[in-house]
């Protein structure tokens, strides 16, 4: 409470030598005022903090010596776009803290008598969102949450035990996977933020400073081996894990297994033929070993192959050194030779007739290698065969047309 003379303010203070309007605490507050210290035995404690927002709003406070905080405000009045934390610091006076109008809270702040409190500079209350540190070397690719939002005390400016700016540390947590969204771990991310005086920063009191990740364990990623496909790999090979150590190194089991397509060969049923690596590569994609066609009837084949099957792969683990999480890896089979030699298989003219060898020879001799001859000889029947590199001859003929 303060009033005017000579058009200067005044402020009325409630001292315990009975100047002024000093009031005991022991007689409560009026119903319009609230303690922002608790050193009165009586009355209710102003909201912490105080906001102009607050309901019932009071049009004063009380700030009173003693107490368990020994005269310090349990939180600031922040009002009329001032911030300030009214500390008791005398042994015996309490005062009258007014601002029910912006002219009386700045009249208080600018005139504060520091014999009985000193009215503490604030940094105000601001939330931030924090990051989780996204492709840094542990690959944090997906973390959960996508951002973690942060809210920065109140605290005075600047701290009244190292008359330094305030400070505050925040650590908040991430889960996190590879860039496979597997192998998760937990990142903990800490946020350092040195405060600044609400007077000239009001909206933005606190500035983050420093802002560093760590995890539980350095999480073992899997190395460039994954995902590919590879006819021999060996636990020692270099390209297995890019951090950790290889554990559980398995290779691809092997076995045997069936197909059915149409029949693309000429057919003689019930006859079984061996047939090289690359065709079990096609319909038996995979294997690459040795492959048995077995023409069961004119219109479709079985062919068995023998090998690693389609879904038989090289899996291993990459184990973390320190904790972290471990990584599941895994690469293809494929056969030693993927260009190899492709079956002589009849082509166009086989099984037909013709006028003559011209005919023969246009229509097409072999779908897939060499014929042998050339070109037809000699008189119907003619007979060439498809030769191929990997020793799978196929035996063709045209007849005389009548």
């Amino acid at each position: 409470m303060f009033r005017t003379i000579s058009s200067l303010p005044v402020f009325v203070l409630f001292l315990s030598l009975g100047l002024g309007l000093h009031a005991p605490a022991a007689f409560g507050l009026p119903q319009d005022q609230c303690a922002i210290t608790d050193g009165a035995t009586s009355g209710k404690p102003c909201p912490n903090p105080l906001f102009a927002t607050t309901t019932p709003f009071p049009d004063a406070a009380r700030s009173d010596p003693g107490g368990s905080q020994s005269g310090q405000a349990l939180g600031p009045i922040d009002v009329w776009s001032k911030c300030r934390y009214v500390d008791n610091t005398s042994s015996s006076s309490s005062i009258f803290v007014p601002f029910k109008s912006a002219n009386e809270w700045n009249a208080f702040a600018s005139h504060v008598p520091t014999t009985i409190v000193n009215a503490r500079h604030c940094s105000r209350i601001m939330g931030d969102s924090i990051p989780p540190n996204y492709g840094d070397s542990n690959n944090c690719f997906n973390a959960d949450p996508a951002s973690q939002p942060v809210s920065l005390a109140y605290a005075r400016y600047p701290d009244p035990a190292t008359n330094q700016p305030p400070q505050q540390t925040i650590q908040v947590n991430f889960q996190c996977t590879d860039s496979s969204g597997k192998n998760p771990w937990t990142e903990t991310a800490t946020a350092v933020y040195q405060g600044q005086d609400s007077d000239t920063h009001y909206n933005d009191s606190w500035l983050r400073t420093s802002l560093t990740y760590s995890s539980s364990g350095t999480p073992a990623q899997c190395g460039t081996d994954n995902g590919g496909s590879f006819n021999t790999l060996a636990p020692d090979d270099s390209n297995l894990c890019a951090s950790g150590t290889v554990q559980n190194f398995t290779a691809p089991q092997l076995g045997m297994w069936a197909f059915e397509e149409e029949e693309p060969f000429p057919c003689t049923p019930n006859s079984i033929a061996p047939y090289p690596k690359n065709y079990c590569n096609g319909p038996c994609a995979g294997s690459g070993s040795s492959c048995l066609y077995n023409r069961n009837h004119c219109s479709e084949s079985t062919y068995e192959c023998q090998g690693a099957g389609p879904s038989s792969k090289w899996s291993w683990t990459c184990a973390s050194t320190d904790g972290g999480t471990n990584a599941s890896c895994s690469a293809g089979w494929q056969p030693s030779d993927p260009n190899d030699c492709i079956p002589g298989v009849c082509g166009g003219a086989n099984g037909k007739a013709f006028q003559n060898t011209g005919q023969v020879y246009a229509a097409g001799l072999c779908a897939s290698g060499t014929p042998q001859p050339a070109f037809p000889q000699g008189n119907s029947p003619w007979i060439w065969t498809c030769h191929s590199e990997c020793g799978d001859d196929t035996e063709c003929v045209a007849m005389k047309a009548q």
